[in-house]
C-alpha cells in the first residue's frame, strides 16, 4: 500500500486532501460564481445559458440543454489569494511535486472586453438532471398533439365543398404542385423550377419547392398514414420511413402536413388518449426513478450529456491542443487541482476517474515517442469506450471493492470507473495523464467545482524535469498470465515436445516485435504448446524497442531451443545482430519488421504471429496442411478476442462469413485477419512482400498485400476452381488464435483515408477495368460515396452515371466537386428511379449483423436485380 501522498499519486494517479480550503473561502468563491452566471464578466462559451439563477430551480437548464456550464472567474479577489496559498494545499503539492518547485497562476481577466487570454482556472457548474423531466415532456407533447388536432378539425370544418382545405395566403397550392409536376417531368432541376414558380410577392427556394411538391394522395396512403399516426404518435421520422414504402419520396414535412389535414374528431380523440396514456406511464416511471439511489445510477457524461464521451486529459493553461505531449511532460502540466466548492455526494455530479489510467497514457505516449494532445484525447475516449463496451471497466457501484481487486488481479477487468465525492473544501490532485470525465448529477442540488493546474517552475523543469511523470513513463507493467492450455508462461520451466517428424514441411513463425515486453511470455509460450510434429522455426526481429523486449526475447530463445524449436533473432538496436543499425535506431514500421523476419527465416510455410497474440495449440496442425494443398491461397483462421468480449460485434462479423462472403466482402476490408495468416513462401515471394512505410504514415500493409494477392491469383484460381482464401478452425469453439485487445491496440489502426485510398485503387484496377463496368452507378450520396468518387481516377469518375440514394432531400440535384483536379458533376437520383441494367458499387455502410442477416439497405439494393460479385459490389 502507498505510504505517502507522492507514492499514491504515482501509483493511483490521484490523491484526496480533505478540508484543504477554508469554508468561508469556498463560500466567497461560490457567490462569485453565482454572480458570473447572472452577469458574466468573461463572455460565455457557445451554449452558455442566459437568465440562470442558481437559487431558483425554475431557471435551471432543462430538456435537452446541457447541464454543465463553465464559468471563467476573474479570480482577482482575496478569496482566490487565500485559496491559492492554502496551507494544506501547499503541503500536499510540496509532497507531490517537491518544495518550491511549483506555482499556481490565477486568471488575468480583461473586464472591459470580456476576455481571458489564458484560462488558468475555470469553474464547472453542474445542474441536476431532474428525473421528472420525462413525465413533463410527455405531458407537453400530449397537450401539443391535442392542440394540433383541434386546429386540424377547425381547418376541416372550414374547407370548401370539394373537401380540400382552403390554402392560406402565400402558401403552396395545388396549382403549384401541378406546375411543378409538369416541369419535373420535363427534366428540369429544382433550382430552375423555383425560379419559374416565384413571383414578385413570393419567392420560392429549391428546397421549399422540393419539400412542398407532392402528388395526390390515394385513399390507401391516407389510411396507412392515419394508422401510423395512431400507433406512433409524434414520431414523424419513423412515420415518414413507413410512408416511403407506399409513397416514394415522401418527406417528414409532407407526412405531418397531410396527417393534420386528415385528423377528424375521432382521430383527435385517439391521439389524445394515446398521448395521455404515455404521459401517465412516463409519470409513473419517473416516480419510480425518484426512488432509485443516485449513488447507484450515475454515469460518466460530457457537457452535452452524451454517455462515455467526456473522457479526456487536462491540457494545462497555455498549452496548445496541437502541441505534442511527450514522455518528459511539460512544465504547464504538474498536477491537476480539483477543488470541491459544494458537498459532492455519490450520484450528485462531479468527476469520474479510472485509477491507474495514467499508466495507460504513459505507455501510449512512450510508444509513440510523443503525440499531439488532441489525438491523445481522441485515443482516450475510444479506449475507455471500447473497454466499457466490453465490460472491462465496470462502474464502482456495479462491483464489490474486494471482487474488483480480485478481478483485476485475474485480468478479468482493466479497472473501475469511480466518482470523486467529498465535502466542500476538499481538494483532489490528479496526475496530468489521468483519464477522467464529468458525471451526471442525479441529486436535487447544484454542484460547484474549481479546476486548475499546478505548474512546475521553468528552472526546476530544466534541472529535474517532472519526477512524477518520469517515474510513470519509465514503469513497465507486466500483464502476462498463465492460460489453461499452455505448458508454461515461464521460459525457465521445462517443457517436453514430441519427437520432430522431418518429413513434414518446415514452418517459420514470423514474429515482428516493437515494445512488446509485457506480452512476450504468453506469445512465445503459445509456440511451445503447438501440437504440430514437423520442424518449427521462430523468426523474430526487434524493431527499435525501447522497453525490455530484448531481455524477454533472449530468455525465450534459450527456452525454445531447449525444446527443439529453432530461433532466428535480429534487431536494429542489438549490437551483436547482423542487422544492427544504432543503439538509438528508430522504429521503422510493421511492414519493414515483417519483411526482415521473413528474409532471415528458412521455412517453406510462413505463419504470422503478432507479438501480443496467442496461438491455440492446434493452429499449425490445422493450417499447414491447408497451405500445402492450396499453394496460391492465403490461409486465415477463426479467432477470438483476448480478453474475451472485447469488440464482440466485429469479432462475430469477421468470424461468421461464409466462404462465398470471404470473396464478396473483399473491398470492405481484409476478410481474413493478417495475424491468422499462413501461406507458402513461394506465394509470399510471388506477391512481393509488404509495403514498408514509417509508423504513423498510414501503412495499410496488410490490406495492400491482401489486394495484391487477389490481383495476382484470383482469376487463375477461379479457372482452376480452387480458393484464393480459406479459413481454418471453427468459431467460437475452436479458433486458431486469441487476438489480443489492449489499451495500446486502439492506436494501431491506419487512418480511414489511407484505407479508402487502397481499397479504391484496388477496385478500379480489378473491377472498373472490366468491360461490363464501362458505365456504372454509385449507391449513396453521403460522405462515403463522395469520398469514393474523389479517390478514383478522373477517367473513372467520368464514367459514373449517377449517385442514387433513398433520401428525397438529396435527390433531384447534382454533386459537384472542383477540388479533385477535374470537376466532378454527377446527378443524384432516387433509387426507385435509378437507371436499370448498369452495374452498381454500394458506398453506404453495411451493418454487421452476422452471416445471412440482411437489413434495409440490402433489401433496397436487391430491387435492382443485379448479381453480387459481378455487377454489384459492396464497398463500405
Amino acid at each position: 500500500m502507498p505510504q505517502t501522498l507522492r507514492d499514491a499519486f504515482i501509483s493511483d494517479g490521484i490523491v484526496i486532501v480533505p478540508d484543504a480550503i477554508a469554508r468561508d473561502v469556498v463560500d466567497d468563491v461560490v457567490r462569485q460564481i453565482k454572480r458570473e452566471l447572472r452577469d458574466p464578466v468573461v463572455s460565455g462559451e457557445s451554449g452558455f445559458p442566459r437568465g440562470v439563477d442558481c437559487d431558483d430551480p425554475a431557471s435551471w437548464p432543462s430538456g435537452s440543454a446541457r447541464r454543465v456550464v463553465e464559468i471563467v472567474p476573474p479570480s482577482d479577489g482575496a478569496d482566490w489569494c487565500a485559496l491559492r496559498t492554502s496551507e494544506r494545499l501547499t503541503e500536499a503539492l510540496d509532497e507531490v511535486l517537491g518544495g518550491a518547485r511549483w506555482d499556481i497562476e490565477l486568471n488575468d481577466v480583461d473586464a472591459v472586453n470580456g476576455k481571458c487570454d489564458t484560462r488558468h482556472w475555470y469553474c464547472p457548474v453542474t445542474f441536476p438532471e431532474n428525473s421528472c423531466e420525462k413525465a413533463v415532456r410527455c405531458a407537453r407533447e400530449a397537450r401539443a398533439a391535442i392542440a394540433r388536432a383541434e386546429q386540424s378539425e377547425k381547418r376541416r370544418r372550414t374547407s370548401d365543398e370539394s373537401g380540400r382545405c382552403t390554402p392560406a395566403p402565400a402558401r403552396w397550392t395545388e396549382g403549384d404542385s401541378a406546375r411543378a409536376k409538369e416541369l419535373r417531368e420535363s427534366g428540369l432541376e429544382w433550382d430552375f423550377i423555383a425560379k419559374m414558380l416565384s413571383t414578385s410577392e413570393l419567392t420560392w427556394s429549391a428546397k421549399q419547392c422540393e419539400e412542398s411538391f407532392q402528388a395526390s394522395w390515394t385513399p390507401e396512403q391516407d389510411a396507412k398514414l392515419l394508422a401510423a399516426v395512431t400507433e406512433h404518435g409524434e414520431k414523424w421520422q419513423h412515420i415518414t420511413s413507413m410512408m416511403q414504402q407506399v409513397r416514394p419520396g415522401c418527406t417528414k414535412k409532407q407526412s405531418r402536413g397531410r396527417a393534420m389535414m386528415l385528423l377528424d374528431e375521432r382521430s383527435a380523440n385517439v391521439i389524445h388518449e394515446e398521448r395521455e396514456y404515455k404521459a401517465n406511464a412516463a409519470a409513473e416511471e419517473a416516480g419510480k426513478t425518484l426512488q432509485v439511489d443516485p449513488a447507484k445510477s450515475w454515469h460518466p457524461v460530457n457537457r452535452r450529456r452524451m454517455l462515455n464521451r467526456g473522457w479526456h486529459l487536462d491540457i494545462g493553461a497555455g498549452f496548445s491542443p496541437d502541441a505534442v505531449r511527450t514522455p518528459e511532460g511539460h512544465p504547464f502540466q504538474g498536477a491537476i487541482i480539483l477543488i470541491f466548492l459544494s458537498d459532492c455526494e455519490p450520484g450528485g455530479g462531479g468527476t469520474a476517474f479510472i485509477k491507474g489510467s495514467h499508466k495507460w497514457v504513459a505507455q501510449h505516449v512512450r510508444t509513440k515517442g510523443g503525440i499531439v494532445h488532441s489525438d491523445l484525447n481522441s485515443w482516450a475516449i475510444e479506449l475507455v469506450s471500447e473497454l466499457s463496451s466490453a465490460g472491462r471497466l465496470p462502474l464502482s457501484y456495479e462491483i464489490d471493492a474486494n471482487e474488483a481487486e480480485n478481478a483485476m488481479s485475474r485480468h478479468d477487468i482493466d479497472g473501475v470507473i469511480e466518482q470523486l465525492v467529498g465535502k466542500a473544501g476538499t481538494v483532489a490532485l490528479l496526475h496530468p495523464w489521468l483519464i477522467h470525465s464529468g458525471t451526471s448529477n442525479l441529486s436535487s442540488q447544484v454542484r460547484y467545482l474549481a479546476n486548475g493546474m499546478a505548474r512546475v517552475k521553468e528552472e526546476s523543469f530544466k534541472e529535474q524535469g517532472i519526477p512524477t511523470i518520469k517515474e510513470v513513463a519509465s514503469d513497465q507493467p507486466k500483464y502476462s498470465r498463465t492460460l489453461d492450455f499452455m505448458p508454461s508462461t515461464e521460459p525457465d520451466e521445462q517443457v517436453v515436445r514430441p519427437p520432430v517428424d522431418e518429413t513434414l514441411p518446415r514452418v517459420s513463425i514470423i514474429v515482428p516485435v516493437h515494445n512488446a515486453a509485457r506480452f512476450l511470455d504468453e506469445t512465445l509460450s503459445s509456440v511451445c504448446a503447438q501440437t504440430y510434429r514437423g520442424p518449427v522455426e521462430v523468426s523474430i526481429f526487434d524493431d527499435g524497442s525501447t522497453d525490455e523486449s530484448a531481455k524477454f526475447i533472449r530468455r525465450w530463445r534459450e527456452a525454445l531451443e531447449r525444446v527443439g524449436i529453432s530461433v532466428v533473432v535480429n534487431g536494429s538496436r542489438w549490437p551483436e545482430s547482423a542487422q544492427f543499425v544504432a543503439e538509438d535506431a528508430p522504429n521503422c514500421g510493421i511492414g519493414f519488421c515483417r519483411n526482415r523476419c521473413i528474409q532471415q527465416s528458412s521455412g517453406s510455410i510462413l505463419v504470422f504471429l503478432d507479438a501480443d497474440d496467442v496461438m491455440m495449440p492446434n493452429r499449425l496442425e490445422v493450417q499447414v496442411p491447408l497451405a500445402m494443398n492450396n499453394p496460391r491461397a492465403i490461409i486465415g483462421g477463426c479467432w477470438k478476442r483476448y480478453p474475451s468480449g472485447s469488440t464482440e460485434h466485429y469479432e462475430a462479423w469477421a468470424n461468421m462469413m461464409t466462404q462465398k462472403e470471404l470473396h464478396l466482402e473483399q473491398f470492405r476490408e481484409c476478410t481474413v485477419l493478417l495475424p491468422t495468416w499462413c501461406m507458402t513462401r513461394a506465394n509470399f515471394d510471388e506477391i512481393g512482400g509488404f509495403v514498408e512505410a514509417p509508423p504513423g504514415s498510414g501503412e495499410a500493409e496488410d490490406l495492400i498485400f491482401f489486394q495484391r494477392h487477389l490481383q495476382l491469383h484470383y482469376e487463375q484460381n477461379e479457372l482452376d476452381k480452387v480458393p484464393s482464401m480459406l479459413r481454418a478452425g471453427d468459431y467460437p469453439h475452436n479458433p486458431v488464435l486469441l487476438y489480443r485487445w489492449s489499451p495500446q491496440s486502439a492506436s494501431a489502426r491506419c487512418s480511414r483515408r489511407r484505407l479508402l485510398q487502397v481499397r479504391a485503387q484496388a477496385f478500379e484496377e480489378r473491377i472498373l477495368s472490366l468491360p461490363t463496368w464501362e458505365k456504372f452507378i454509385v449507391w449513396g450520396a453521403g460522405r462515403d460515396a463522395k469520398n469514393f468518387l474523389n479517390e478514383i481516377s478522373p477517367s473513372a469518375r467520368q464514367r459514373v452515371q449517377a449517385l442514387i440514394d433513398v433520401d428525397p432531400r438529396k435527390t433531384g440535384r447534382k454533386y459537384t466537386n472542383t477540388n479533385v483536379g477535374d470537376e466532378v458533376s454527377v446527378p443524384i437520383v432516387h433509387f426507385a428511379k435509378a437507371p436499370r441494367g448498369l452495374p452498381v458499387v454500394v458506398c453506404v455502410a453495411k451493418r454487421r449483423k452476422g452471416s445471412g442477416v440482411s437489413g434495409d439497405l440490402e433489401s433496397n439494393v436487391d430491387t435492382l436485380g443485379l448479381i453480387e460479385g459481378t455487377t454489384l459490389w459492396y464497398f463500405n
